[in-house]
Parts: C-alpha cells; structure tokens; sequence
C-alpha cells in the first residue's frame, strides 16, 4: 500500500514546490518591470508631445512676427511714397498754373530745396522740360548738358496721358551717382499736351538704413519690390540684386493672385534660403513687401532645446531604470532564497518521513497517509 501512495506523495511535493510566497515574488517582479515600461512610455508620450507643441509654437510665432514685419514696412513704404506723392501734386499744380514758360526758377529752386529739407527720404526734386532739359532742381547746380530725355519714365509720361505719379525701377543718380527710386508726374501745358516732367527721387539708402533696424535673423530677409516683381531694395542689401524680378517666385506666382496680403513658406529665388514670409500688397501704389525669417533660425532654438530636453529625459530614464534594476534584483534575490529555505525544509521533511537503511517511508508517512 505504501508503494501504491508513493507516486501521490510525489505529487503532493511537486504541487508545494510553488508556495504563494514564490507566487506573490512572481507577480511582484512582473509589476515592477509593467511599472518601468508605463513609466518610460509616459516619459516619452509627454516629452513628445511637448516637443512637438514646441515645434508648432515656434513656427506660428514666426508667422506672427513676418506678418507684423510686413505691416510695418507695407505701412513704412506707404507713407514714404505718399509723402513725394503729395509734394510732387503741389508742385506739378503750382508749375502747370504758372506755364513752364513763364516758371520762376529762383523762386522754385527756393522751394524744391525747403520740401527736400524737410522730407529725409528725397535724394532730389527735378523739372524737365519737353526736350528733356533740366530746368530746375533742388540742387546748387545744373549741369549744363544734363538731359533725362533717354530715362524710362520720361518715355512714359511723353506717350502717356496718365495724370498719376509714377514709380519707376532704381536708377543710379547722374548728379550723385547714388542709387534712387524715381517717382515722376507729366507735366501738361494748358492745351492738354506734353509739356515735361517732375520727378522725385527717393534714397534706397534710406530703406535699406530703415531695414537695418530691425533684428531678424542673418539669412532673413526684407524686400520692396513693385507689382510686377521687380526688386527696388532688399535686405541684405546688394547692389547685384536690384533690379531683379521675382515674378517667378511662390509667392508672386501663386500667393498674391489670390490674396494681397498673407504667409507662405518658399524658397527664394535670389539666394535659395528657405524662408517663412509675410507679404503685403500696398493698396494705394503698386508695391509688395516681403518679410522673412529662415528656416533655420526657427529650427535651431527648437533643436537646441530638443537635445537639452533629451539629454534630461534620458538621463532620468537611466535613473529609473537603474533604480528597477535594483528592485528586480533584490526581487530575484529574495525568490532563489526562497526557493532554497523551501528546498531545504523539503529535504528536512523528507528525511524526517523517510528511513535512512531502507530509504521507505517510517512510520510518520504511514500515519501521513492514513
């Protein structure tokens, strides 16, 4: 009988092998490795997400600052114009009324140099005549075979019977050889026909002094350019550039077909920066404005802060994982311990039911069974 409860003994050893103590270490070390695992992935899901709202805000505040930039100079590049614009209108009133005939030159020379005294953006105020002669001008002196007869908005005026100002493309000076913006009106003898011109000149210096002021980054840029895409300044400013069109460009293309004003993200077509711009027609007078700052100016504070906020992350990260190590090995510690206390009280138990000749089953594992 005691061979035929041999093998149920066994089975009743084999089934307390695992205690609940053995049990309970189990779960504990599953937990804790479930714990580090949440906590890692919860680490990661808000650095990520922070970092992607980082990304998000870092470039919805530059689309704040070029549109801000493009106001400013739209509402800069009006004003400037509008200025020349109201002079010239009186003084082509005053000329016509008096007949370019019968013009008082000291008189006027007197005035033309009070109105450029006052205006900090004119280069120059100047009448031609219908031949393209000077016949007066703010300045001290007349060159005498000076002629604007061959310039583009003498041209235009001559062919022209718009009574309107114009704004031509830069010009370098013949009386300083400085680069200038003309803004020219017809001049009308009382019959309606050609009578001259009168011209206004604006510095580009004086945009490029004013562009200067404000802190953007080295490859941003801001450019003032008529309707049809040709560039007057452009900061940085170089002589080369001038004069060049940017019909071609995203945003003359297919921006202000569409909207006058507005943000597009382009890359430019004088130096190949990427750029986010904000643009701007002018209401009153054919001019577009860009304001942009690069790409990368965006990018390289947001990257920065990235590698700052990974070296931390990870740097807890190691921690915790340092700290779970401990944990599952005191965990794995305290469980092989216990299973040799339960191994050795096994043995002991044994041995105390088993004879030690024979190696049978004593008298205690009879009455066990029984």
């Amino acid at each position: 009988m005691l061979g035929r409860e041999r093998p149920q003994l066994k089975k009743e050893s084999a089934d307390e092998s695992f205690p609940p103590q053995v049990a309970r270490a189990g779960a504990a070390l599953r937990l804790t490795i479930t714990f580090m695992l949440v906590v890692v992935m919860v680490f990661l899901a808000v650095e990520g997400w922070r970092t992607w709202r980082d990304y998000r805000s870092a470039f919805a505040s530059a689309r704040d600052s070029v549109t801000n930039l493009a106001r400013a100079t739209a509402q800069h590049a009006e004003d400037t114009i509008r200025q020349v614009d109201v002079v010239t209108a009186a003084l082509s009133e005053r000329v016509e009324g008096d007949g370019l005939q019968n013009i008082d030159i000291p008189r006027i020379h007197k005035l033309l140099v009070q109105q450029s005294a006052i205006m900090p953006q004119l280069h120059g105020l100047f009448i031609y005549g219908p031949d393209g002669q000077w016949i007066v001008t703010d300045k001290q002196t007349t060159p005498d075979s000076a002629n604007n007869a061959d310039r583009d908005y003498f041209q235009y005026h001559r062919t022209h019977e718009d009574r309107s100002v114009r704004i031509g493309e830069v010009i370098r000076s013949r009386s300083t050889n400085d680069l200038i913006i003309p803004i020219s009106r017809r001049l009308n003898n009382p019959d309606g026909s050609f009578a001259g011109v009168l011209l206004g000149t604006v510095k580009v210096s004086y945009f490029v002094d004013y562009y200067g002021d404000f802190k953007i980054d080295d490859k941003g840029a801001l450019v003032l350019a008529l309707r049809d895409g040709t560039i007057l300044v452009r900061r940085p400013f170089v002589a080369s550039v001038v004069g060049k069109s940017l019909v071609n460009s995203v945003i003359f293309r297919d921006h202000l077909p569409n909207s006058n004003q507005g943000v597009a993200d382009a890359r430019a077509v004088v130096d190949g920066t990427e750029r986010i711009y904000g643009y701007r027609a002018l209401t009153t007078y054919p001019l577009v404005v860009e304001a942009g700052l690069s790409r990368e100016s965006i990018i390289t504070p947001w990257r920065h802060d990235l590698l700052k906020t990974g070296f931390v992350l990870i740097f807890l990260i190691v921690i915790l994982v340092g700290f779970g190590l401990i944990v599952l090995s005191q965990l794995r510690y305290r469980m092989t311990m216990e299973k040799q206390i339960r191994s050795a009280h096994q043995t002991m138990r044994d041995m105390a039911l088993t004879d030690s000749l024979t190696g049978l089953g004593n008298r205690r594992r009879l009455d066990a069974v029984f």
